[in-house]
């Protein structure tokens, strides 16, 4: 197509486009930029209290829970992806979906069955780092509970990843959705600030009420407040992304609000928090900024085009294969600005 001149203009670079983008193989292209935008490459940092397992052992190799699991959460990420981001094919559904693509070790985390007597509908074969082994994961497709679980999110890839070892971490939670979601960039924590793991700081019962306290810390207050007020959302998520009423013998209070956004204000949860975000014209707006950074390998996108493709992808309806279809076809991507034509008034 390049030989013949069919990729010189726009329509052209649009309709090559439009047929790599019914291969299946463009699907599995486009989960590297999912897992990296969505933060689900991060769960093999994940490292669970042993008391999450008493009973593991091996949790380097297949077999080993930590291990299994780790394979388990990016295996039915990819699918809902293939669901969310492909079949459905719009921002809502990556945020709010209520599809899940369970295993035996995920299912209960989620509050749902594994029937045994059920084939699965994908099964995912994966190396496991180790010669000769490989990750085995089956996978059920559930409706999982509506008032527990929205999007991508609410699942273990992203939960797991943001938790410490018994606890889940707000602050890390928050942070990553204000920047992943809504390209609200994060300032550095003054010096001086005592630690979260120090004792004498505060007393507490709950995970909430140990953050809540920097929050009070007039130093701290200026960021925690918009950060805290986004990750205290996410506290009905255990360390693992399991479900949680309460923590140690207390209600989750998962209370939050959305501050310095086009959506300000209370949310109950993280579940009516996506649901604010899937309806928020900064978090589309966001969408394409990091599509155009993965596509562009740097931060700094043209603005004139950034803005046009956020206006095509809004009027879409958040179609995101079109978004693809359209940045491609963009003249950010297709065009390059000569030396001259930078340094020109």
């Amino acid at each position: 197509a390049a030989h013949a001149g069919a990729l010189d203009t726009a329509p052209g670079v649009r309709l090559e486009a439009r047929r790599m983008l019914a291969d299946d193989r463009a699907r599995a292209a486009s989960l590297r930029f999912y897992r990296q935008w969505l933060g689900a490459d991060r769960v093999q940092d994940m490292d669970p209290d042993p008391s999450w397992f008493p009973d593991a052992t091996g949790e380097d190799a297949v077999g080993g829970r930590v291990a299994d699991l780790k394979a388990a959460f990016l295996a039915e990420f990819d699918l809902f992806v293939a669901h969310a981001a492909w079949e459905r094919g719009t921002l809502d559904a990556l945020l709010t979906s209520r599809t899940g693509f369970v295993s035996p070790l995920t299912a209960p985390l989620y509050g749902v069955t594994y029937d045994p007597s059920v084939d699965p509908v994908a099964t995912v074969i994966t190396p496991s780092g180790q010669a000769g082994e490989f990750f085995e994961v089956a996978l059920q497709e559930v409706a999982l509970p509506p008032e527990q679980r929205a999007g991508a999110l609410t699942r273990g890839a992203f939960l797991a990843a943001h938790s410490f070892a018994l606890q889940p971490r707000p602050v890390s939670r928050g942070v990553f959705v204000r920047q992943r979601l809504l390209c609200v960039d994060t300032v550095a924590p003054p010096e001086g600030v005592p630690s979260l793991d120090d004792p004498t700081t505060t007393t507490w019962t709950t995970n909430r009420e140990r953050y809540a306290a920097h929050t009070a810390d007039p130093a701290c207050a200026g960021c925690h407040t918009a950060i805290d007020g986004v990750g205290f959302a996410f506290e009905h998520y255990d360390a693992l992304g399991g479900w949680r009423a309460t923590d140690n013998g207390a209600p989750v209070d998962a209370s939050g609000a959305l501050h310095e956004t086009d959506v300000d204000g209370p949310v109950d949860d993280a579940v009516e928090l996506l649901e604010v975000l899937a309806a928020s014209r900064q978090s589309y707006d966001c969408a394409v900024t990091q599509v155009m950074r993965y596509g562009l390998h740097h931060s700094t996108p043209d603005p004139d085009a950034q803005a046009a493709l956020q206006g095509r992808f809004w009027a879409s309806g958040g179609d995101l294969p079109r978004l693809l279809e359209d940045f491609v076809a963009s003249p950010a991507f297709r065009t390059i600005r000569s030396p001259a034509e930078e340094e020109a008034p």
